[in-house]
C-alpha cells in the first residue's frame, strides 16, 4: 500500500459518527467495501484440438493465446488430468483409457505473476448400460420404493451421473434414491446413466401405485360411531358406503340415530332402508362374500323421492317426506361382515353423480360432502373424517379400547 494514503474508516454508535484514519502503518481494514486486490496480469487460455472422442484420444494442446500486460516471456506448467505434465507451448498428448481429464494451465511471466485456465477432456468407452433395480414396483399409496441405479454397468469406464426422473414431478441425483409416490397411478420412472467418458444409457421402469384400501371386520356384537360436529336438519341427504356382509348380514349403518338405517339380509338377498322407521325393502342377488355399494339419495319437500342404488345404478325409490335430523352415523350394531369406505352428503346426489364417482376415490373434497370417512387407517381408535364437516370418527362407542371396537382389515372395496 502507499504509505501516503489515508484510508477513512466511518462507524455509527449510539447515533453519533466518529471517524478513523490509518496511516502510514499499511494496515488495511477489513470491512465491506474495502478494495479487492488487482487481477493478475496474466490471461491463461487453453487452445485444443477436441475436447471429445474413443480412446485412445489424442489431442492437440497449446496455450500461445495466453498473453500478460507486463513485457517479457511466459512461462506454461500443464496438468494434463492423467498423472502427465507438460512445460511446452503446444504439444500432443493421447489418453489411451476412457474418463474424464480436467486438464490445467498455469501461466507465469517475468514479474512473477500468474493466470490459469482449465477445461475438461472426455474420452468415451466402448458402451454404458443403464439398470434400474425397484423394490416395491407395486402398492397402495403413498408407495415409497427404493431405487438403485448401481447395477447399470460400463466396462472400461465408470459411471459419473445418475439422472432419475420419477414422472411425478420429482427427480434426483443419487444413485440409490428414495421416492414415496404419493397418489395413484401408473409412473414410468426413467434413468440416464451418464459415464466419466461422456457416454449416456437410459431407461425405464414402470411403477404401480394403487389406491389404499381397508375397511373394519364386524362380529354382530361390534359398532363405529361417525359423530357430525352438531345435529342438523337435512332437507337433502345421501348416503354411501361399501359393504361385503357375511351370510348373517343385519344392520350396516344408523344415520341420525334412526333417520336413515340401512339393512341386508344375505340369505334372503334382501336389502332393507328405513326412513323415519317406513321400510323400503328390495331384492339383491350376490349380497354374501362380495363387495357391494349401496346409495340412499333422499330429497324432501313437494315431489321429493327417496332412491336407493345398489353399484351405481338406481334400484327403488319412493315418495319422501319432510327433513331428516341428522348428527352422525353408527356402523354395523349387529351386523357380520365388512364395511368399507362411507360418504354422508347434505344434497341429494343425482344417478349420474353417484354412478360416476362411487368406484372413485374423492380428492379434493367437494362442497356437499360432510362426512368422508374411508375406514383404510389399519390401527388405531381414530377413523379421519376428510369431509367438510372434518370430525373424526371412533372405534366403538368411545376412544377408549374396548370389546366393541371392531377389527382392522387390509381387504378393502375395489376403489380406484
Amino acid at each position: 500500500m502507499d504509505t501516503g494514503k489515508r484510508w477513512l474508516r466511518r462507524d455509527w454508535f449510539a447515533g453519533v459518527a466518529w471517524a478513523a484514519l490509518v496511516g502510514a502503518t499499511g494496515l488495511w481494514l477489513t470491512c465491506g467495501g474495502c478494495p479487492t486486490p488487482p487481477a493478475s496480469a496474466v490471461n491463461a487460455r487453453i487452445t485444443a484440438s477436441s475436447t471429445t472422442g474413443d480412446a485412445p484420444l489424442s489431442v492437440v494442446f497449446t496455450a500461445s493465446s495466453s498473453t500478460s500486460s507486463n513485457p517479457g516471456p511466459l512461462t506454461y506448467a500443464w496438468d494434463l488430468g492423467d498423472g502427465s505434465v507438460s512445460d511446452e507451448v503446444s504439444f500432443t498428448h493421447t489418453y489411451a483409457r476412457p474418463g474424464r481429464y480436467v486438464v490445467v494451465l498455469r501461466v507465469t511471466d517475468s514479474a512473477g505473476q500468474r493466470g490459469t485456465a482449465s477445461i475438461d477432456i472426455r474420452v468415451r468407452g466402448v458402451g454404458v448400460t443403464a439398470v434400474i433395480v425397484a423394490n416395491p414396483t407395486s402398492g397402495p399409496a403413498p408407495l415409497v420404493v427404493q431405487f438403485d441405479g448401481t447395477t447399470s454397468s460400463a466396462p472400461d469406464d465408470t459411471i459419473l451421473d445418475y439422472y432419475w426422473d420419477f414422472n411425478d414431478g420429482s427427480t434426483s441425483r443419487f444413485a440409490k434414491p428414495s421416492h414415496a409416490f404419493m397418489q395413484p397411478g401408473t409412473y414410468e420412472v426413467s434413468l440416464r446413466v451418464v459415464t466419466a467418458g461422456g457416454l449416456e444409457a437410459t431407461t425405464t421402469k414402470l411403477i404401480s401405485v394403487g389406491v389404499r384400501t381397508g375397511s373394519l371386520l364386524f362380529n354382530g356384537s361390534m359398532l363405529a360411531t361417525l359423530p357430525l360436529a352438531s345435529s342438523s336438519s337435512y332437507a337433502a341427504l345421501t348416503f354411501e358406503t361399501w359393504i361385503k356382509p357375511d351370510a348373517d348380514g343385519g344392520t350396516v349403518a344408523s344415520v341420525g340415530g334412526g333417520a336413515v338405517t340401512l339393512d341386508v339380509v344375505p340369505g334372503t338377498n334382501t336389502l332393507r332402508v328405513q326412513i323415519n322407521g317406513s321400510p323400503i325393502t328390495s331384492t339383491v342377488t350376490a349380497l354374501s362374500g362380495s363387495w357391494r355399494h349401496v346409495a340412499v339419495a333422499y330429497l324432501s319437500g313437494a315431489g321429493g323421492t327417496c332412491v336407493v342404488y345398489v353399484d351405481g345404478a338406481p334400484l327403488v325409490s319412493t315418495a319422501a317426506s319432510g327433513p331428516l335430523s341428522v348428527g352422525g352415523v353408527v356402523l354395523g350394531v349387529g351386523y357380520r361382515g365388512r364395511i368399507g369406505e362411507v360418504r354422508l352428503w347434505n344434497t341429494a346426489r343425482t344417478a349420474t353423480e353417484i354412478s360416476a364417482a362411487y368406484r372413485r376415490r374423492i380428492a379434493p373434497t367437494p362442497t356437499g360432502l360432510v362426512g368422508y370417512w374411508r375406514l383404510d387407517e389399519g390401527s388405531g381408535q381414530v377413523l379421519d373424517n376428510r369431509g367438510t364437516d372434518g370430525t373424526d370418527g371412533t372405534l366403538g362407542s368411545s376412544p377408549a379400547a374396548e370389546g366393541a371396537d371392531p377389527a382392522w382389515s387390509t381387504e378393502g372395496p375395489p376403489l380406484t
